[in-house]
């Protein structure tokens, strides 16, 4: 893509967040709730078993709009700041596809470049099945094959992301690009030379995956990741950490869409290396993108251990205040879509809990639930808007009054949301 594209990723996830990927790559869990040229001498690549390994995969992104070439800059960055971090108990493992059919799989440090004698290096797959359990599952099991580990795993997801919207033949698209004009994809919005964001997954269904999906093939390999970073936009969902809780102690994403320059690696990997430092992790990601070209971006690390808490208080509240009655226009819309599709959690549970009490009671564990989190004054969007500011190149900018760090789509009147929200088993934990 063009440099004048300064770069975001998208992200959706939830109830059934389509992973439009060709093989995930996922990490056992660690503890719960922390430049060198690539040509420089590498690590040992491989130990008999590491204290700890960090699985990165990259599924296709798409025939149209592709972020490969963002995605090799992703690994180059993470390779530099795995190298200055000096840790020599932790490997790195990459899994990427460069089309809808290829995926390659090898240790970071062995990774020497993208061009075609570098991939033929790489242990090829042909034989993909990434949208189905056991197609993920095998991919994680040649991942942990190649780096054991004692303690866990992580993992990290760079693609296209659209919250928690399940794939159905509508839901992606057809769905979400029904009546209004701003109701369209994200990335059906990105003009030729203009700025693009990410998603997980690709830009058609054969390529996406429901969160559950993944869910359910990280518990079929009996791993736990230490933490799930979705290098994709709109991932930061109360329904998408909720399907996730019980495969990962944290969830690092971000709530509305990312430039496609993505998770800045060179900055925070080493956050990301060793005990995970998530105030480092959303620190450094603050400091690049307020330097940015583009200087907007959002971020959320979510505790999964403290999400059936809260799901206990937002019962609850729907208990007292079963019915939306305000004004939606007067809450904190943290996408480019008309009817927006994704509001900050706090500022909607501010709106709708009438009991005093119990509103400083959920905002207390809401604190818990996302303990780090970071955002610029404003938050980018390919979309345009009533309230979006255009700020060139095919990007829109809206601003940030109130901020939680994660998203819910549940007042939300979008018809992708009146499809299939009540779905959802963030839906069904909290409404009686």
């Amino acid at each position: 893509m063009k440099q004048m594209m300064k770069k975001m990723k998208k992200s959706m996830a939830g109830q059934v967040l389509w992973l439009f990927m060709l093989v995930l790559v996922v990490a056992q869990g660690l503890s719960a709730c922390r430049s060198d040229s690539q040509d420089a001498p590498n690590p040992d690549p491989v130990q008999t078993v590491n204290h700890r390994t960090l699985l990165m995969y990259f599924p296709w992104s798409g025939d149209s709009s592709p972020l490969t070439t963002f995605f090799w800059q992703n690994i180059r960055d993470m390779k530099r700041a795995y190298l200055q971090s000096g840790v020599k108990d932790e490997q790195v493992i990459v899994f990427i596809q460069t089309d809808g059919t290829t995926g390659y799989l090898f240790n970071l440090a062995d990774y020497r470049g993208f061009a075609k004698d570098s991939l033929a290096t790489y242990t090829q797959y042909t034989d993909l099945a990434p949208t189905t359990v056991g197609g993920i599952a095998r991919i994680l099991g040649a991942m942990r094959a190649m780096a054991p580990a004692d303690s866990g795993y992580a993992m990290t997801i760079g693609c296209h992301g659209m919250g928690w919207i399940p794939v159905t033949p509508a839901s992606r698209h057809q769905a979400a690009s029904a009546s209004a004009a701003g109701s369209a994809p994200h990335w059906d919005s990105y003009q030729p030379g203009g700025a693009v964001t990410r998603f997980f997954g690709g830009t058609s269904a054969r390529y996406q995956t429901d969160i559950t999906t993944l869910a359910d093939a990280i518990a079929s390999t009996g791993m736990q990741m230490d933490y799930i970073l979705f290098d994709d936009c709109y991932m930061s969902s109360v329904e998408v950490a909720y399907d996730l809780r019980q495969v990962a102690r944290y969830v690092i994403a971000c709530p509305t869409e990312v430039m496609s320059d993505g998770m800045p690696y060179a900055e925070i990997g080493k956050s990301l290396l060793g005990r995970p430092d998530y105030q480092g992790v959303v620190d450094g990601f603050l400091r690049h993108y307020e330097a940015a070209s583009y200087p907007y971006g959002t971020i959320g690390v979510t505790c999964c251990a403290e999400l059936d808490g809260l799901a206990r208080l937002m019962r609850e509240i729907h208990q007292r205040d079963s019915v939306w009655t305000g004004n939606r226009s007067a809450l904190q819309r943290m996408d480019g879509y008309t009817p927006v599709l994704f509001y900050d959690l706090g500022d909607y549970v501010d709106h709708l809990c009438s009991d005093s009490l119990l509103r400083r009671q959920f905002t207390a564990q809401l604190g818990r639930v996302v303990p780090y989190k970071a955002h610029t004054a404003k938050f980018p969007t390919v979309m345009s808007s009533s309230d979006a500011e255009y700020v060139g190149d095919g990007l829109y900018v809206v601003p940030i009054h109130t901020y939680s760090g994660i998203t819910t789509s549940e007042p939300s009147v979008h018809q992708s949301a009146n499809l299939y929200y009540r779905s959802t088993a963030w839906y069904q934990a909290t409404c009686p």
